[in-house]
């Protein structure tokens, strides 16, 4: 089905190029809030000034609302092939399942985070509960949507002043910070530094099939 072999040939790009399209993505928002070119984005009163003791933080989880974008939108039909004739994908994850399954891809249970308070001591953070796949849904359709909108043959990836123009489903989140209209999956990153005689050194892992781990 050629809606099918599309899509799939777009999920081929997307993950080809997934860097170079976090680049064109970070700058469809304000200088403000992004974090250097490091693809993150982040508003004024989430950065902290100097670093917190994990201890002293305030962690409350909450029951969050259902989030108003879902990815079952009219907007993500381009994003969604069909299914048989007539018949388009109720969701991004059923697509993946059937046509670009990852070797892992089970639907558990994640923290969304919900809140960000650093303007009292403690600092407070608000997680509520979220499944894996209500992150794939919208995360890797509004990903889907960019790499339609902004490669071009031989994948060349470009952003120019039209690209929200292109971007429907983007535009359903007008603003990445309110953490009560899409999920928002909570994640933690940890550097370990070892510190010898010989210095002070760490680990990183490098991503990717049949690269070693470094």
């Amino acid at each position: 089905m050629t809606s099918q072999r599309d899509w799939i040939r777009t999920r081929q790009l997307l993950n080809r190029y997934r860097a170079e399209l976090t680049q064109v993505a970070l700058d469809l928002y304000p200088e403000s809030v992004r974090v250097g070119r490091t693809g993150f984005l982040m508003p004024d009163s989430w950065r902290l000034r100097s670093p917190v003791d994990l201890g002293s933080v305030d962690a409350e989880l909450v029951h969050p609302p259902a989030p108003i974008v879902t990815g079952r939108h009219t907007e993500t039909l381009p994003l969604r092939p069909l299914m048989s004739p007539g018949k388009h994908y109720d969701s991004y994850r059923r697509a993946m399942r059937d046509l670009d399954r990852p070797r892992l891809f089970d639907n558990r249970i994640c923290y969304r985070l919900q809140d960000v308070d650093w303007s009292s001591d403690p600092g407070r953070l608000a997680p509520g509960y979220m499944r894996y796949f209500d992150m794939i849904d919208v995360g890797e359709a509004l990903a889907h949507e960019l790499a339609l909108a902004a490669i071009y043959d031989q994948g060349n990836v470009r952003g120019d002043d039209s690209l929200w123009d292109r971007l429907p489903f983007r535009k359903l989140i007008p603003d990445p910070f309110d953490l009560r209209t899409y999920p928002l999956m909570l994640s933690i990153s940890t550097l370990t530094i070892r510190r010898s005689r010989a210095g002070s050194t760490f680990l990183l892992l490098r991503r990717g099939t049949g690269k070693k781990k470094v």
